[in-house]
C-alpha cells in the first residue's frame, strides 16, 4: 500500500506543478512578449495528453508496468530537461516549434505513468482491499497536490523557465527511480481473488 500511495503522490506532485507552472513557463519559453501562453499551444499540450492515453494503454501491457513508469517519469524528465538546453542554446524564438513539439511529446509521457499507477494499484491488491487500496492512495494524492502546491508557490512565481523545466525534471527523476523499485511486475499476471 505504500508503494501505491507513494507513486499516486509521485505522479500529482508533479503533475499539479506542471499543469499550474507549465503555462507561464511555456508562455515565457515560446512567446515571452505575449501575457498568457498562446490558446492553441495549450489545446496541443492537451491534444498530447489525449495522444498518450491512447499510446499508453495500448502498448501498457507490452511496456509493462515498470516501462510505462519509466517513460512516464524519466521520458518527460528528458523532454523537459531538452527544452531548457534548446532554450539555454537558441537565443532567439525560431525555436518555439520545436519547444511546443517537445511540450506535445512530454504531455503525452506522463500519460504513462498515470496509467500504470491506477493498473498497477488494481491488479495488485486482491478483491477484499482493492478498493481500500485505491482510495487511500486518492487520497493520499490530493492532500500531497495540495501540499506540492503551497510549498512551491514562492519559488515557481519567480524562477526562470529554465529552472522550472530543471526542477520538473529532477522531481521526476526522483518520482522515476522511486518507480524502479516496483514491488511486483502485474502485466500480464493473473489478478489475486
Amino acid at each position: 500500500l505504500s508503494f501505491a500511495v507513494g507513486l499516486f503522490c509521485s505522479l500529482s506532485g508533479t503533475t499539479v506543478l506542471i499543469d499550474t507552472w507549465g503555462p507561464k513557463v511555456f508562455q515565457h519559453l515560446i512567446s515571452p512578449t505575449a501575457t498568457k501562453l498562446p490558446h492553441r499551444v495549450l489545446s496541443l499540450f492537451n491534444i498530447g495528453d489525449l495522444f498518450g492515453i491512447s499510446i499508453s494503454i495500448v502498448v501498457a501491457d507490452r511496456l509493462g508496468r515498470r516501462g510505462s513508469f519509466l517513460v512516464g517519469f524519466f521520458g518527460q524528465a528528458v523532454l523537459f530537461l531538452s527544452m531548457a538546453a534548446i532554450r539555454a542554446l537558441v537565443i532567439s524564438h525560431s525555436c518555439a516549434p520545436l519547444l511546443v513539439t517537445f511540450g506535445f511529446f512530454a504531455a503525452s509521457a506522463r500519460c504513462f505513468g498515470w496509467e500504470a499507477a491506477h493498473m498497477w494499484t488494481l491488479e495488485v491488491f486482491p478483491t477484499l482491499t482493492r478498493a481500500t487500496a485505491l482510495a487511500t492512495a486518492t487520497t493520499a494524492m490530493r492532500i500531497f497536490s495540495v501540499a506540492a502546491l503551497w510549498l512551491s508557490a514562492d519559488a515557481a512565481r519567480d524562477a526562470s523557465p529554465e529552472a522550472c523545466l530543471l526542477a520538473f525534471a529532477s522531481l521526476l527523476c526522483i518520482a522515476g527511480t522511486f518507480s524502479c523499485f516496483l514491488p511486483k511486475e502485474t502485466a500480464g499476471v493473473r489478478m489475486s481473488e
